[in-house]
């Protein structure tokens, strides 16, 4: 007769961390990055500028390879110029496109920067085979903030700042101008008796607020997310500034799946 032995086996755990997979909006729905042979740039909610910002354009400044965020002038309300591809027109516009959940040529000041989940930029010709001659100049795709999955949430965020002059331009003080004039002879020179110095005139020490209210509610298989913003910033020179109240209501639902 055969006499079977009792066979022992250990297990031995082996942890392997799984590949993160990145999902981007091409215009058309979602890919996997690593999938994708267009040039685009991903940039999520919690990678954006941080800080006093003015413009939404400013979120995006230094995060993409290829866009330049130019503020026009030292007015907050004068928002920046965002240029992806160059110079394509001499005539129409050359900022890239924007598309907010899906609606194309939404002014991206539209959205406020805390309700951003994540941002995608198409900056090669595949932007153009989905919007056509409006994604010449290449398109950035805002994904904004849902609501939760399940339960609800109220949110607040804020920030205060100041803003001054770092520094002025080097001039002659009323006294070392005439001195310059008498000393060179200067007949044509008009002087009207002031002492006045303009720089520091013009310029005063600017106060920045900003706050953002938001509630986010959700079940199974639908949400709902709304959010008020008010922002408050003074500019450095005297009578300039931006104060800005928006709001913003944003819902979702699931399809239920039949067996």
């Amino acid at each position: 007769s055969e006499t079977t032995s009792p066979l022992t086996i250990a297990l031995e755990t082996d942890a392997q961390a799984l590949e993160e997979v990145v999902l981007v909006a091409v215009g058309y729905g979602t890919m996997r990055k690593s999938d994708l042979t267009g040039a685009i740039s991903s940039v999520s909610g919690d990678e954006l500028v941080k800080g006093v910002i003015s413009s939404t354009e400013q979120v995006l400044q230094g995060k993409v390879a290829g866009l330049t965020v130019i503020q026009g002038s030292g007015d907050p309300s004068s928002g920046a110029t965002m240029r992806l591809r160059g110079g394509t027109s001499l005539t129409a516009s050359n900022n890239p496109l924007v598309v907010v959940d899906g609606i194309p040529g939404v002014d991206i000041n539209a959205v406020q920067p805390s309700d951003i989940k994540s941002i995608d930029v198409l900056k090669d010709a595949s932007a153009s085979a989905i919007y056509g001659s409006r994604g010449a100049n290449g398109v950035i795709i805002i994904t904004t903030k849902s609501g939760e999955l399940s339960g609800m949430a109220v949110n607040y965020t804020g920030y205060s700042g100041v803003s001054f002059s770092a520094n002025n331009i080097d001039m002659l003080s009323a006294n070392q101008w005439r001195n310059y004039v008498r000393e060179n002879n200067l007949t044509q020179a008009i002087d009207y008796g002031g002492n006045t110095n303009w720089q520091e005139e013009l310029e005063q020490t600017a106060l920045t607020q900003s706050h953002t209210i938001s509630l986010s509610t959700g079940k199974e298989y639908s949400g709902l997310r709304a959010s008020v913003s008010y922002l408050d910033n003074e500019g450095i020179v005297k009578t300039t500034g931006l104060e800005r109240l928006a709001a913003s209501v944003s819902t979702y639902q699931y399809a239920l799946e039949k067996d």
